[in-house]
Protein backbone atom coordinates (compact mmCIF):
# COMPACT_ATOMS: atom_id res chain seq x y z
CA UNK A 1 0.00 0.00 0.00
CA UNK A 2 2.87 2.37 0.75
CA UNK A 3 4.22 1.58 -2.69
CA UNK A 4 0.87 2.46 -4.20
CA UNK A 5 0.89 5.73 -2.32
CA UNK A 6 4.43 6.53 -3.44
CA UNK A 7 3.50 5.66 -7.03
CA UNK A 8 0.46 7.92 -6.78
CA UNK A 9 2.60 10.79 -5.45
CA UNK A 10 5.20 10.19 -8.18
CA UNK A 11 2.47 10.10 -10.83
CA UNK A 12 0.96 13.28 -9.43
CA UNK A 13 4.37 15.00 -9.48
CA UNK A 14 4.98 13.85 -13.05
CA UNK A 15 1.51 15.00 -14.04
CA UNK A 16 2.20 18.40 -12.48
CA UNK A 17 5.52 18.66 -14.33
CA UNK A 18 3.78 17.81 -17.62
CA UNK A 19 1.06 20.37 -16.96
CA UNK A 20 3.68 22.97 -16.08
CA UNK A 21 5.65 22.20 -19.25
CA UNK A 22 2.45 22.40 -21.33
CA UNK A 23 1.50 25.70 -19.70
CA UNK A 24 4.97 27.13 -20.41
CA UNK A 25 4.82 25.96 -24.03
CA UNK A 26 1.36 27.47 -24.45
CA UNK A 27 2.52 30.73 -22.85
CA UNK A 28 5.53 30.88 -25.16
CA UNK A 29 3.28 30.26 -28.16
CA UNK A 30 0.92 32.98 -26.93
CA UNK A 31 3.84 35.42 -26.64
CA UNK A 32 5.04 34.57 -30.16
CA UNK A 33 1.54 35.00 -31.54
CA UNK A 34 1.05 38.26 -29.65
CA UNK A 35 4.29 39.60 -31.15
CA UNK A 36 3.14 38.59 -34.62
CA UNK A 37 -0.24 40.23 -34.04
CA UNK A 38 1.45 43.41 -32.79
CA UNK A 39 3.74 43.53 -35.81
CA UNK A 40 0.77 43.12 -38.10
CA UNK A 41 -1.13 45.89 -36.29
CA UNK A 42 1.88 48.18 -36.55
CA UNK A 43 2.26 47.45 -40.26
CA UNK A 44 -1.44 48.12 -40.83
CA UNK A 45 -1.25 51.36 -38.84
CA UNK A 46 1.80 52.48 -40.84
CA UNK A 47 0.11 51.66 -44.14
CA UNK A 48 -3.03 53.52 -43.10
CA UNK A 49 -0.99 56.52 -41.93
CA UNK A 50 0.92 56.57 -45.22
CA UNK A 51 -2.34 56.41 -47.17
CA UNK A 52 -3.83 59.26 -45.15
CA UNK A 53 -0.65 61.31 -45.47
CA UNK A 54 -0.61 60.80 -49.23
CA UNK A 55 -4.27 61.83 -49.47
CA UNK A 56 -3.57 64.94 -47.36
CA UNK A 57 -0.58 65.77 -49.56
CA UNK A 58 -2.66 65.42 -52.73
CA UNK A 59 -5.39 67.63 -51.25
CA UNK A 60 -2.86 70.26 -50.18
CA UNK A 61 -1.29 70.14 -53.62
CA UNK A 62 -4.69 70.56 -55.31
CA UNK A 63 -5.62 73.39 -52.93
CA UNK A 64 -2.28 75.07 -53.59
CA UNK A 65 -2.80 74.83 -57.34
CA UNK A 66 -6.24 76.35 -56.95
CA UNK A 67 -4.85 79.27 -54.93
CA UNK A 68 -2.04 79.73 -57.45
CA UNK A 69 -4.49 79.72 -60.36
CA UNK A 70 -6.69 82.29 -58.61
CA UNK A 71 -3.67 84.51 -57.85
CA UNK A 72 -2.51 84.18 -61.45
CA UNK A 73 -5.93 85.15 -62.79
CA UNK A 74 -6.09 88.14 -60.44
CA UNK A 75 -2.61 89.29 -61.42
CA UNK A 76 -3.53 89.03 -65.10
CA UNK A 77 -6.60 91.21 -64.49
CA UNK A 78 -4.54 93.79 -62.59
CA UNK A 79 -1.79 93.81 -65.24
CA UNK A 80 -4.35 94.24 -67.98
CA UNK A 81 -5.92 97.17 -66.12
CA UNK A 82 -2.52 98.80 -65.59
CA UNK A 83 -1.67 98.34 -69.27
CA UNK A 84 -5.00 99.83 -70.33
CA UNK A 85 -4.49 102.80 -68.00
CA UNK A 86 -0.94 103.31 -69.27
CA UNK A 87 -2.08 103.11 -72.88
CA UNK A 88 -4.92 105.55 -72.21
CA UNK A 89 -2.59 108.06 -70.55
CA UNK A 90 0.38 107.56 -72.88
CA UNK A 91 -0.45 110.39 -75.27
CA UNK A 92 -1.13 112.79 -72.39
CA UNK A 93 2.20 111.89 -70.78
CA UNK A 94 4.05 112.39 -74.05
CA UNK A 95 2.33 115.72 -74.65
CA UNK A 96 3.13 116.91 -71.13
CA UNK A 97 6.76 115.84 -71.51
CA UNK A 98 7.08 117.65 -74.85
CA UNK A 99 5.46 120.78 -73.44
CA UNK A 100 7.77 120.64 -70.41
CA UNK A 101 10.80 120.36 -72.66
CA UNK A 102 9.64 123.11 -74.99
CA UNK A 103 8.78 125.57 -72.25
Amino acid sequence: MAKDMLDAVLNAENDCKEREADAKAKAEQAVVQAKKDCEKLIQNAKAEAETKAQAMFEKAKADGKKVLDEANALSEIKCKKISETAEKNRSDVIKNAVNYLID
